[in-house]
């Protein structure tokens, strides 16, 4: 799903994101991970015709559906905006009803690492990787009578050394065996995100951030996305607090969907990982806020109170009413924890990068830029270059294609790795994507 501030761009890429392919000829679609980029457009390709399987593995099942019923949401609610600005009927690209469909497409795969045969030509099997709960890379094979063809396809990656939870070790693929063309992510292959900090570190700004903040009578507000980074935030801080008897602040978390990809989770974690999340969920200093009106309430409280609300990046849900009251409280801290969008078409983006005191634009309010901003970079579920070009330069394979990254960042990642392939004495080649590129095997 192509995603943007600009809902008519949004919308018309969309739809029209598939007017070359005949969908009722697909025979399966593997779903890597549950991000709306990846996956939020299977119930449109069910209403154009697709009537294959969906493969993706238990956990991306698990937390998919709901993720995809909150996209089904927000492309109605757009497509009777678009209704009424241009006085013309825009169909919603699909409804809940396509979602609960799609679903029956379905197939949870349990076992990575395993064949999964889609028919007589062509199997599959995923490996785990880092970049979030259920994450997958997988290789593909290819073969009739005579030939066989092998296809790795990185998906988005994590960190190799993850310092999130609840997510499996990163797993190289089959390394040992030789793949015809490789598929690998660039989100930032740019170098500028390479940072050595620990989770450590950064745990403790966020106790100090807290604490003075909590002292001055403010508010801690965490943009966050739903899914992932939410449940990250929330463990991050039941391991600070809750052996600490003088922790009082309540803890706000104030996303419906955010609540659903909870319960999700007691779903997908097993063992010691379950245990410990169980307990999250169980800690008394965690609220779930339900109600339109019971967040308006706690906004207008005066009680100190971390606050977890989605989105990431600022744009919509209820963290824009959060930054409404408080961007110009120099008592309170707004702490991002991730990517805040490439321009000040994100309101996330426009805030950071903001002088202190500027009058900024928050849901048709001008409000003065007074909250104190923190970043913290750890939390980040993409992996950095180094991993990218470890990665990359560990496959054995004819040729990797690079995609999923800004122009500058395919490039300096295709000069990192064609420096290690030459360290390696490798003849692989390195391709930058473009839109409407072939891939001949």
């Amino acid at each position: 799903m192509y995603q943007s501030n600009d809902i008519l761009q949004a919308y018309n890429v969309n739809k029209n994101m598939f007017a070359n392919v005949p969908m009722n000829k697909i025979e399966a679609i593997i779903i890597c991970h549950f991000h709306g980029d990846h996956q939020n457009l299977l119930p449109l390709c069910w209403k154009l015709g697709f009537g294959g399987k969906v493969f993706m593995t238990q956990e991306t099942y698990n937390i998919s559906k709901d993720m995809m019923l909150n996209s089904a949401s927000i492309v109605e609610s757009d497509a009777k905006y678009l209704s009424n600005k241009f006085h013309r009927k825009y169909t919603p690209l699909y409804d809940k009803w396509d979602v609960a469909t799609v679903f029956d497409f379905v197939v949870p795969i349990k076992d990575y690492n395993t064949d999964i045969v889609i028919n007589d030509n062509m199997s599959f099997k995923f490996h785990h990787n880092t970049h979030c709960i259920g994450a997958s890379s997988i290789s593909l094979t290819l073969r009739d009578d005579t030939l066989v063809k092998r296809i790795y396809y990185s998906s988005d990656l994590g960190a190799i050394k993850c310092q999130n939870h609840f997510v499996s070790n990163y797993e190289f693929g089959e390394y040992e065996k030789y793949y015809d063309v490789a598929f690998i992510e660039s989100t930032y292959g740019d170098g500028k995100r390479d940072s050595k900090r620990k989770r450590s570190k950064d745990l403790e700004i966020l106790d100090t951030i807290i604490r003075e903040t909590v002292d001055d009578g403010g508010k801690v507000i965490i943009p966050s996305f739903a899914a992932v980074r939410t449940q990250e935030i929330m463990y991050s801080l039941y391991s600070l607090y809750h052996n600490d008897d003088n922790f009082k602040t309540q803890i706000l978390v104030d996303s419906p969907l955010a609540k659903a990809v909870c319960a999700d989770y007691k779903r997908s974690l097993y063992g010691s990982d379950l245990g410990v999340w169980e307990s999250v969920l169980q800690w008394d200093k965690i609220k779930f806020v339900n109600s339109k009106d019971q967040s308006l309430k706690y906004i207008d409280s005066e009680d100190s109170a971390i606050v977890i609300g989605s989105s990431g990046f600022c744009t919509n849900g209820r963290i824009v009413e959060w930054l409404k009251n408080y961007l110009d409280d120099e008592n309170s801290s707004l702490v991002f924890v991730g990517y805040v969008g490439g321009d000040d078409s994100y309101l996330a983006h426009k805030i950071k990068n903001a002088d202190s005191g500027k009058m900024i634009s928050v849901n048709g309010k001008w409000v003065e830029n007074n909250i104190r901003i923190h970043a913290l970079q750890t939390f980040s579920s993409h992996a950095n270059c180094k991993d990218l070009v470890e990665i990359g330069s560990n496959l054995n394979c004819g040729k990797i294609v690079l995609h999923h990254g800004s122009d500058v960042a395919k490039q300096n990642l295709k000069d990192e790795l064609e420096c290690a392939y030459y360290k390696k004495s490798k003849s692989t080649k390195v391709v930058i994507a473009n839109q409407g590129m072939f891939v001949k095997l």
